[in-house]
């Protein structure tokens, strides 16, 4: 396991430097004219995402998912790549029955909150487009808190953790018109934590999809 993390952590430093590296190189190849250069800040915005992720759990009697909800805000690298800062938010409430048959079942609150610096690759248009047809991929670290019931075994209490995280998307952007747009996309995250949440769990990862709002920024 901790050869397969060190792995994807180089793979993705390493993904992240060659765009770096590349995307002085792709701008000279492909700049544009003066009167849509002024326009690059465009890619420069922030925003509100919320979905789907689709993350199994370990056999319990109940579990209830939140929403993920994540706000982001990207600057532009150049024509075609922008880079971005997100910080999430998800959580997973679990109740496993008592021994107690009249007692209420025990419940487990957890929560995970990833953040993540992604390279988002916009590869037919420019920042005046109103459509925007966009990759992406990112990396960083995630902490997990998990809130256990005082019935729980061993007391309950509140444990926090620290992990690391993947995410690939691929999605549309589309503007409304003045500075804000909408966006929808699918993707596919995986957070991985050191020590165990929820039943002996260290992994959760799966599919999702998301929508939200983009305002972009002048400054």
């Amino acid at each position: 396991m901790r050869q397969a993390l060190r792995a994807l952590m180089l793979s993705g430093i390493v993904a992240l430097l060659a765009a770096g590296a590349t995307a002085p190189l792709h701008g000279q190849a492909t700049a544009p004219p003066d009167a849509e250069r002024r326009f690059t800040p465009a890619r420069r915005a922030a925003g509100l995402r919320a979905g789907i992720w689709k993350v199994d759990v370990a056999v319990v009697d109940q579990v209830t998912r939140s929403p993920q909800f994540e706000a982001y805000y990207q600057r532009g690298l150049d024509r075609h790549l922008a880079l971005e800062s997100s910080f999430g938010f998800w959580r997973v409430k679990t109740a496993v029955a008592a021994g107690d048959p009249e007692a209420p079942p025990v419940e487990t609150r957890t929560y995970i909150a990833p953040l993540l610096t992604s390279i988002k690759y916009y590869p037919l248009t420019g920042p005046g487009a109103a459509f925007g047809p966009y990759l992406t991929g990112g990396i960083g670290f995630a902490f997990g808190v998990e809130d256990e019931s005082e019935r729980a075994i061993g007391g309950g209490g509140t444990t926090v953790v620290t992990g690391i995280g993947l995410r690939g998307a691929v999605g549309l952007e589309m503007a409304l018109g003045g500075r804000l747009g909408i966006a929808a996309a699918g993707k596919y995250q995986w957070v991985y934590f050191g020590e165990e949440l929820i039943n002996t769990k260290h992994t959760f990862s799966g599919v999702g999809v998301e929508g939200g709002v983009t305002y972009r920024l002048q400054f």
